[in-house]
């Protein structure tokens, strides 16, 4: 069944590309969403965003509020802080392209 349900994210802009930083986030929320044993919409509920939202940071496409972040993290049950290490963490093993 698809979410019908208004995206409340208005106004945070979508990355036409991956960056860096993107695929990082992406790959640091992913993981702790297996960990917590969340399906996307799951989580989506749970920090009062769309599937829709929760795909696309996952999938790197989506450049997040401050807020969102704050959300997704609290809804995984995690301290910013601790979000931001991992992200921290997984950006420093992210390889640097040329072009950036």
């Amino acid at each position: 069944m698809r979410n019908t349900q208004p995206q409340k994210a208005a106004g945070v802009p979508r990355s036409r590309s991956w960056s860096r930083e993107g695929r990082a986030l992406a790959v640091t929320v992913r993981e702790l969403r297996a960990r917590q044993g969340f399906t996307q919409e799951a989580l989506a509920d749970e920090a009062g965003y769309s599937r829709g939202f929760i795909k696309e940071l996952e999938s790197g496409r989506r450049r997040p509020s401050f807020e969102a972040v704050a959300r997704v993290a609290a809804a995984l049950g995690v301290d910013l802080e601790e979000l931001v290490r991992l992200y921290q963490d997984r950006l420093r093993e992210s390889p640097r392209s040329s072009s950036g």
